[in-house]
This record gives C-alpha cells, structure tokens and sequence, in this order.
C-alpha cells in the first residue's frame, strides 16, 4: 500500500498517466507543456472520444485543497470540451468526498468511476504489477524492500544505509550514468562510479545496490577493506559487494593497508568470473587517477575498461530542473521562495549556471537554512552559492592533494581556459620557483596531471597536442578566494606570470585589492610591464579542431589593462616609453577602440603634446583606407583627448572623409534590414554632428532594404513556415521546465 509521499509532483503525474493508460486501454500522452489549459494527460479511445485528465499530488493539501482547486478548474475543462474527464489524485477519498468531487467536475466528469484516489491507484497498482516495477520510486521504497534490506544479516552498516533511505530515492533523478553503470556491471561483473565532490556517486551507487537487492541479490557492505568482502562471500549466493570510498576520502595513502591492492585485483577477478557477483565502488577521480600511477597492479586490473564517471555531463538539462524541483518540493521550500525564484526567471540562471552541482541545490534547500530567511534573501544566498561554491572545492584543496598539486590547480586556474600542457607545466614551475619551492621533474609533474585529471582538471589529447583546462569553472572561481584571503600567495602568482593573459585575468579578479597594497601593486607593475607584449598563449577547440589564438594583438589595448597599476605604483614614465614605442613602430596593429582605452586610463598623466602627436598618427593611418559609418563614429570619440586647438581641424578631417565615403558606398554589403536600420542612424547622428544632408545616402540606403524585403518576400513561404514553427530542443526544455515549476506550484 503507497501513500505515494515519495513522488514528485512530476512523478505522479507519470505513474499516473501509465496505470490509467493500462486500465482504460488508452494510450494516454503527458500534455505538451505550455500555457494551463486544465490539462495534465490526454488520450483518443477507440470511439474516437476525446479524454483528458489531470493528476493532482494534493497528499499534503489534502481533500480540502483538492476539492477547492477542482472547483476552479471547471472553467478550463468547459473550454476545452472533452468528451470525459478523469481525476487522478494522492490523497485517500471516501464515496462521500467522491460525490462532492464529482459535483464540482459536472458534467464533464461522467461518473465517480472516473475519479482515482489513492485506493484506486493501488488498487490499478496489484492489478498491473509490471508499472509499479517501472517506477522504481515505488517499489525500491515498499515496506518489501526496504524490510529484506534491514533483515539483510550480511548487512553490516544496515542502519547507516537504510536511514533516510526513502527521503535519498525520493531526491534521486535517473541519469545517463545509471545506464553505463549497469552496463559495466553486466559487462564486467563490477564497476568504479568516480567523480568530482558532491556530483552523486554515492547516491547512484545506493540506487544501484537497491535494484540488485530486488532482483534476489544480497548487499554487502565493505567497511574497511576487501578482505572484509572474502569473510562474507558466498559461492552459491546471489551478492552484491558495495565499497562506498574505497581508495580513501583524502588519499589513497590514508586507506589502502599493506598488500591491499592485491585483495582487491583478487576480489575483482571473484566477481568478474562469477554471474552470481557484482561489484560497486565509489571514489574521487583525482584518488582513482592516483592508484593506477601508484599500483601498477590495480592499472593492469583494467578499472579503466570498467569505469563510470558520474560527471556534470551526465545531467541533461532537464534532469538539472528535475533535481532542483526534487529539492524543493522534499525540503517543504515555502511557496513563497519558490515563487520568487520562479518570478525572478532565477530558477533557469540556477539550472544553466556552469557551477551546477547537486551538492549546492541539497545544501541551499536544507530546511534548517532557508527557515529565517526571506525569499528575496534565500534567492540571493542560492545564487551566491552558485557563484562562489566554496563547500565544494575546500575541503579536497586542502586536504586531499598537495601543496604542489595546489600550485599546480592555482597556475591553470590563472592561464587561459584551453593550454597545452607544456604552458601548464611551463607556469606551474614558475610558480614553484617564486615560492623558493624545489623543481620537480617532468615526471613529478605527469604524475600530478594523472592524479587531478577527471577532478580538477581535464587533460586531453588532439592529434599529438596535449590540452589541460579546468574541469569545471566553480575551481576558478574558488581558487580566486583562496587568493582573495592570501597576499602572500597572491603574490607569488603575480611574480610567476609568463604570459599576459595571466597578468590580465588578475587584473580582472583583484585590480582594486591590488591597487590598495604597495606590496601587491609593485608586484603586479613588474609583471605587466614584463609580460604585456608576450605572443598569446591560448587555443581554443571547435568541433574537435584546435584553434591556435594567435590573431593580431592591439598592442594599445593590453597596455591599457595595465595603465591603472603602473600609475598607481607612480612608474608612469616606464608605460609612457613602452606607449611612445607602440606609436613609433606598430600604428597598424593600434585599434581605435584599444586606443580610446589607454588615452582614458593616462591622459591626467600624458604631455598632451604627445596625445595630439599619437591620435594625428593614427588618425592618418587609418584614414588610408575606406571606414565605415561606425568607424567614423569612433574616429570621434578619439577628438575627445586631443588640445582645443587641434580638435578643428581633425573633425573637418574626419567630415571631409565620411562624406567621400558615403559617395562612393553602394550599400551591397549590408545583408539584412536591421543592419541596414543601424547603419541608417548612425548615418543621421553623423551627418547631424557634421551638418550635411544625409538623404542621398538615406535614399541609396533605402532602395537597398527594398531589394532584401523583396528577397524575403519571394522565398518559399512553406520552407519558412515550417522552419519557424519548429520547436528547438532549447524551447522544449523551457517548457518542460516551466511545466515542472509550475506543477510545484500549484500543490
């Protein structure tokens, strides 16, 4: 008998919709997410009848809420004219509350027949067994099930698993890793779940062991280490052997006991020679890298070959949704909060931040932290998390690798995104070399990258290019924390810098801080006077194509990131002869907008004779070739900061080559009319500033726009037609999305 209390509201509407389905021999559909039309499933029969339904969760609310709630859907089943209507809810209703339910669906509700309480359901659930197994929220937590696993005598932590067990499955959202979990298993006879902190290892690994104990087989729980699994193992038996961290929390160091690799290769072959044996076990990747590089044995073993990595990957965008609604609605998250999040458009900012990980939504939907707080409060607090998630990432950073390992996540963290590995290695020795720290060798250093790949960073091949990026952006974001709060490692990172794009990004995270410490500013001049003018260092991949970025660099625009720490640190004269350098031999490369930066950032400081000097040359340089309107725009902005005497006549320069310009521009390089719209006004603001007619060019400009309409207007109507009504896979999820949120809102 289920009272159904660990369903989502989303859930019950699925168990729903399958047994009515089964029962009434109509193949029922969920409804098509969008706008609320009083419909949740619908279906033809045979006759041709229209049926819709709808599956109210109200187990909480109760009859009340149910009976109050029906009376205000009246209106919209009346709109949409079903032949039959059918209700489906959790809550117990007596023939009493049936008829009143019935009186407030009248006429569309035919019968009392046609109205499934939680009797009714359990009563289509002993008659169609096959969905019950189908829902595995059901049946892993049925009294059945869950009393096999208490009575489990080999079920040595027993109490630790089965606690809370049914609030763990109710939380769970089936993955893309249960798949190749299970698939290992069969394959192999044992799997390795692995993953960064928080992803849900251990959650899928329960899940797992409970559907084995269904289907006969025995749970085993491993305590210490595998020569516990040999003292409990049965030949004939049915077992399953779950060993939860079997490499250690912290290290492989502070678990394996002396010939323990050995143990397990033996356990691993018992179970891959036996069909009446499976194997879980969990660990983080960077523990599980770091046992193949330390026990060549357990490398031979092939845990590779076996391996399911529960990554962030493994979580479609809907299932990121379905696990925050999960939480939301077990953790009895005020309506109100929810609402809020809802309204705010926060829930999808939450869902498709690159920072998402089921361990921030469980610790933001803990009852005990969100009771005092307001739901504008709350909200702010879950997006703080996202942002800044310092639960996930310390306690790994501080206790399970080592300092060098640390400097090595602090150097990636400052680089580019994508680098090769030998830039990697590159500036983690320098920044070991700051620190007065000893080099280690290469091979230290492969060792380390074995170590932290599939945790902190990934490491990957194209071609003969090795690449290391990070594994997720929150280690950025967490090492600048760890930076904010330490000068002294602040800097060395500063002093270590090989290339700009380093300086830039710290720049970026700490150019206020900075600008506060002598100590941090000084470090931070002598780095960016040392590296600005570095060749990038960068690459990026697209579609499995490696993209050097090594495009023209606007020389004025990096000196321009640097122009505030050189003043402040007072070394203007040292910037003002790498400026006058870049002004005497690389005008080409000089951009107008990288320009307009670094006159912003030194013209307190800058004799303005030199400015007049610079703008004349780039001015004159630019000027050589046909511009643009927006061009002649930006050609403005650099007037801006030349002498009153100078400012004349630059502008009639300027006016004298727009007006050449737009005499000879055909306009055959605008393809679409919104492009056309902007160039048209910035056109009239031109012309406005300059004082000159633009309706010649307005009019070249406009038969121009008639030439795309027309275009337009004679492609295929039906090809557009059905282009446009297409639904993006990007679109579906934003309803279905909706539709999750606006079901748990409506309980």
């Amino acid at each position: 008998m289920y009272d159904f209390s660990t369903l989502s509201p989303l859930d019950f509407e699925r168990l729903s919709r399958d047994l009515l389905s089964r029962s009434l021999g109509i193949e029922f559909e969920s409804f098509k997410p969008g706008r609320d039309r009083g419909i949740d499933i619908r279906g033809s029969s045979v006759a041709g009848e229209i049926v819709i339904g709808q599956c109210k969760h109200y187990l909480r609310t109760g009859y009340a809420g149910l009976l109050a709630a029906c009376k205000k859907e009246i209106l919209k089943i009346q709109a949409e004219k079903p032949t039959r209507y059918i209700l489906a809810t959790s809550v117990p209703l007596n023939p009493d509350q049936k008829d009143a339910l019935l009186n407030a669906l009248s006429p569309w509700c035919l019968g009392t027949d046609d109205i499934y309480g939680q009797d009714d359901l359990n009563a289509l659930l002993r008659s169609f067994p096959g969905v019950e197994k189908s829902h595995f929220k059901l049946w892993l937590t049925s009294s059945a099930a869950l009393e096999r696993i208490v009575n489990a005598s080999s079920y040595t932590r027993g109490d630790l698993f089965v606690g809370d067990l049914d609030r763990r499955i109710s939380l769970f959202v089936p993955i893309a890793g249960i798949k190749d979990a299970e698939e290992a298993l069969a394959q192999h006879g044992y799997c390795v779940i692995a993953g960064i902190p928080g992803i849900g290892k251990t959650t899928l690994a329960e899940i797992l062991c409970i559907h084995h104990m269904y289907n006969g087989y025995e749970v085993v729980v491993i305590g210490s280490d595998a020569v516990e699994a040999f003292n409990r193992y049965s030949e004939s038996s049915k077992q399953i052997f779950y060993y939860d961290d079997f490499l250690g929390q912290t290290s492989i160091d502070d678990k394996l006991n002396p010939k323990e690799d050995v143990e397990l290769i033996r356990l691993l072959n018992a179970v891959r020679h036996n069909n009446n044996k499976r194997l879980i076990m969990t660990t983080r990747e960077y523990i599980l890298n770091q046992a193949r590089f330390k026990y060549e044995r357990l490398d031979r073993a092939g845990l590779h070959n076996s391996q399911c990595v529960v990554t962030l990957e493994s979580y479609t965008r809907v299932n990121r949704a379905e696990i925050l609604v999960n939480h939301l609605y077990f953790n009895n998250i005020d309506r109100d909060k929810i609402g809020y999040l809802v309204a705010s458009g926060l829930h999808k900012e939450v869902i498709d931040h690159p920072n998402y990980n089921p361990r921030i939504i469980e610790t933001m939907c803990d009852l005990t932290n969100t009771l005092a707080l307001s739901p504008e409060e709350w909200t702010d607090q879950f997006m703080k998390s996202m942002s800044n998630p310092d639960k996930i990432w310390s306690h790994a950073f501080w206790n399970q690798i080592s300092s060098q390992e640390r400097d090595l996540i602090v150097a990636a963290s400052s680089l580019p995104n994508t680098v090769r590995t030998e830039i990697l290695e590159h500036a983690w020795l320098s920044l070991l070399d700051s620190g007065g720290l000893a080099r280690p060798s290469h091979f230290d250093y492969r060792k380390s990258l074995n170590k932290l790949d599939g945790t902190f960073l990934n490491i990957f091949s194209i071609n003969t290019n090795h690449l290391a990026e990070l594994c997720n952006p929150s280690v950025r974001d967490y090492v600048k924390t760890v930076l904010n709060e330490d000068n002294h490692y602040l800097g060395r990172l500063i002093d270590s810098a090989i290339c700009f794009e380093q300086v830039d990004r710290i720049i970026a995270w700490f150019g206020t801080a900075c600008s506060g410490s002598q100590f941090l500013l000084e470090k931070l001049t002598n780095a960016g006077l040392r590296a600005w003018n570095e060749p990038p260092i960068g690459v990026s991949v697209f579609r499995g194509v490696l993209i050097e970025q090594r495009g023209t660099v606007c020389p004025a625009l990096r000196l321009s990131r640097i122009a505030s720490a050189v003043v402040d640190s007072g070394r203007y004269q040292e910037l003002e002869r790498e400026v006058l350098g870049i002004f005497t031999q690389s005008i080409p490369a000089i951009s107008i907008e990288g320009a307009t930066k670094l006159f912003q950032a030194i013209r307190d400081h800058c004799n303005q004779s030199n400015l007049d000097q610079w703008i004349n040359l780039l001015l004159e340089k630019h000027l050589e070739y046909w511009c643009s309107e927006d061009e002649y725009a930006s050609f403005l902005d650099l007037t801006l900061f030349v002498s009153p005497c100078q400012k004349d006549r630059l502008e009639s320069k300027i006016r004298a080559d727009f007006i050449e310009s737009m005499r000879h521009t055909d306009w055959d390089h605008i393809h679409d009319c919104d492009s056309a719209s902007d160039s048209a006004q910035t056109i009239k603001e031109l012309s406005d500033h300059f004082r000159v007619d633009p309706a010649p060019w307005l009019l070249a400009l406009d038969e121009r726009v008639k030439v795309l309409e027309s275009e337009r207007d004679n492609s295929p109507e039906e090809e557009y037609e059905e282009w446009s009504s297409e639904p993006t896979a990007e679109t579906t999820n934003d309803q279905q999305i909706d539709a999750m949120f606006a079901g748990l809102l409506n309980q």
